[in-house]
């Protein structure tokens, strides 16, 4: 795992010192610019595909076994879905193109994209303590019994998803911080460079 941590602007940092050519550096930064759009389109229709399931088997579990616990299962699929949605068309807002073609812009906007999942981390946390609290509460206060499924099992798997999750917020927050600081490093060479080339 620490291997899949060493992220792809390590190796920009290297290209980036090893050639002089300004459009070189150009080139390279938007290849991996495009790069990262392209995973976010993705990400998109995976997100749009997961939430279209979790509709699916929350209206069928209404509809095949009505009661108060798939109701209470659909309200809550519905929330989580609502939150996650508004609040990944607000993260997203003006990270999918730069706003020109210069290489500070598209610095400037994997910069941003960076920072912007960092943000996403702490909101999955957020929506984890936030659901992991309504779990609780369902089980003290909520009908207990699921028509679908063992209340062992029910009771078994939200902790399992839990810690699953927390892991896995957990890497993807070390990891945005290290591009993160990569970025940063690349942006004061970008200034340093920029600073000197009026002398040379």
């Amino acid at each position: 795992m620490p291997d899949a941590l060493t992220n792809e602007w390590t190796e920009l940092i290297e290209q980036w010192n090893a050639v002089d050519e300004p459009s070189i550096h150009f080139d390279v930064l938007r290849a991996r610019i495009e790069a990262e759009r392209r995973r976010m389109i993705r990400d998109v229709a995976v997100d749009t595909v997961v939430s279209v399931l979790f509709v699916a088997v929350a209206g069928y579990a209404v509809l095949r076994f009505p009661g108060a616990w798939t109701r209470l299962f659909a309200v809550d699929v519905a929330a989580i879905l609502v939150a996650v949605w508004a609040f990944a068309v607000w993260n997203r807002r003006g990270t999918w193109r730069p706003l020109g073609e210069t290489t500070e812009s598209f610095l400037r906007l994997a910069r941003l994209r960076c920072r912007r999942k960092i943000q996403a981390v702490r909101f999955g946390a957020a929506v984890t303590i936030a659901q992991l609290v309504t779990v609780v509460a369902w089980r003290i206060w909520g009908p207990q019994h699921a028509p679908f499924a063992p209340t062992e099992t029910l009771a078994v798997l939200p902790v399992i998803v839990v810690v699953i999750f927390t892991v896995w917020l957990g890497l993807s927050r070390r990891r945005a911080a290290r591009e993160l600081d990569e970025l940063n490093q690349l942006h004061a060479q970008l200034s340093v460079d920029g600073s000197e080339s009026p002398n040379e």
